[in-house]
């Protein structure tokens, strides 16, 4: 590389490391403060999960909506800065809303536009980081900063005044969309080049013709199922245990941990090891400590119990996240990077979705009913659901291996 071009690099880097530093802060309230918010207003954690069941399935449209229209633009920036700037007016909008049933419309409108943001910048990202020969997950790690650093702050106040919430979101968000009118470039095919590829969804879940690549995104839907329902829940959850206001504050503390745990992950000799064994089988050790989290989430008796099982995210996150978005890049057509990255996840997300926001959210109900306590159950019934998915992957990938490796010492 030339010095211009280092010095471009290094200025790139920069721009990508803070952009998800910011960005991320928007990640820390919906994650960690939205449903919370939802549920004192007086919506049931019932409602809830069925809007984010509803939010799941407009995802089906919705993601290869915004992920074709990114490869076909003449710059996927220009894709992304757009979805940025709708959810900051939907936001504003949101904000404004005081019936449930008005809250529950903008949830489904704001997550529309905001949710594929995700594979937007990942695509963006990657491409830089392949030009570039950048290493993915540090950048990543920037946003878990970020993610962290918001979570503790904004519980912190949010603690004090609930309505905060907007003003800090929309706040963050409009901060975000500012830098990333700064993102450099990452060019689309042109429309004129796609029209003639009719065919571009079905080239993307062809893949899925692959054994490993099918293996991965199904546990990839097993975790998303399983963290989707304790997105929803955990804020909801700790309630039982304490004040409102105490459960907003321990929302983002528990949130801070959650990021901070990823680090380890990200770089350092947890990088490595993820790397050394491939996603297949990180995400198989993903499913192992899921038995863990949820039983332990089932037996909790202490609101900082609860609050510590965030720490399993690290292990679980981080292979889900980075090593899929990662894998998906480099095994996708090169015209079809955002387009991949936005629908091939897609619909192994929106089953585990479906199964977790309309199967367990009106388990959760039914068990209430029943005088039990229904999130507790839940988190009962996911444990072995982690261990049983686990299994069925692991086995027959480790059979695989060993007739792999026997064909190799018979050539």
């Amino acid at each position: 590389m030339t010095v211009d071009n280092i010095r471009e690099s290094k200025k790139n880097h920069f721009l990508f490391v803070l952009y998800y530093f910011v960005v991320f802060f928007g990640a820390a309230i919906q994650g960690a403060f939205l449903n919370l918010y939802l549920n004192n207003a007086g919506m049931s954690s019932t409602t809830i999960s069925i809007i984010n069941g509803c939010v799941a399935i407009m995802g089906l449209y919705t993601m290869p909506f915004w992920g074709k229209l990114a490869d076909r633009a003449k710059s996927r920036n220009a894709v992304l800065i757009l979805t940025m700037v709708l959810s900051t007016v939907l936001l504003v909008f949101f904000s404004m809303a005081k019936s449930l049933v008005l809250l529950g419309i903008m949830m489904v409108l704001f997550s529309a536009v905001h949710n594929p943001m995700n594979g937007l910048y990942e695509s963006i990202t990657v491409d830089y980081s392949r030009k570039y020969n950048w290493k993915y997950s540090p950048i990543r790690m920037s946003g878990t900063i970020g993610f962290a650093v918001m979570s503790v702050i904004a519980g912190f106040w949010l603690s004090k005044n609930q309505s905060l919430l907007f003003p800090i979101y929309i706040g963050s968000m409009a901060l975000s969309t500012v830098i990333g009118c700064l993102l450099p470039k990452s060019k689309g095919v042109g429309s004129e080049k796609k029209k003639a590829d009719k065919g571009a969804v079905k080239e993307v879940y062809a893949m899925l013709k692959d054994r490993r690549t099918l293996n991965i995104l199904i546990l990839f839907g097993i975790y998303m199922m399983t963290n989707n329902f304790n997105s929803v829940h955990y804020a909801i959850y700790l309630k039982q245990f304490c004040s409102v206001e105490k459960a907003t504050l321990l929302s983002g503390i528990g949130h801070m941990i959650m990021a901070l745990a990823e680090v380890p992950f990200h770089i350092g000799p947890g990088s490595r090891w993820l790397k050394k064994i491939g996603v297949e089988k990180s995400l198989c050790i993903v499913m192992a400590t899921g038995v863990v989290r949820w039983a332990v989430c089932a037996l909790c008796w202490n609101e900082w119990v609860l609050v510590i099982t965030m720490a399993f995210n690290g292990i679980m996150l981080v292979p889900t996240i980075v090593g899929v978005v990662e894998y998906i890049f480099e095994n996708s057509p090169e015209h079809l990077k955002a387009t991949a990255q936005t629908t091939l996840r897609t619909p192994f997300s929106l089953v585990g979705s479906l199964i977790s926001t309309f199967g367990f959210g009106t388990l959760v109900s039914v068990f209430n009913n029943a005088g039990l306590n229904g999130i507790k159950c839940i988190y009962w019934i996911m444990s072995p659901l982690c261990l049983i998915a686990g299994l069925l992957v692991f086995v027959p990938m480790v059979k695989r291996e060993r007739a792999e490796k026997k064909s190799a010492e018979q050539k």
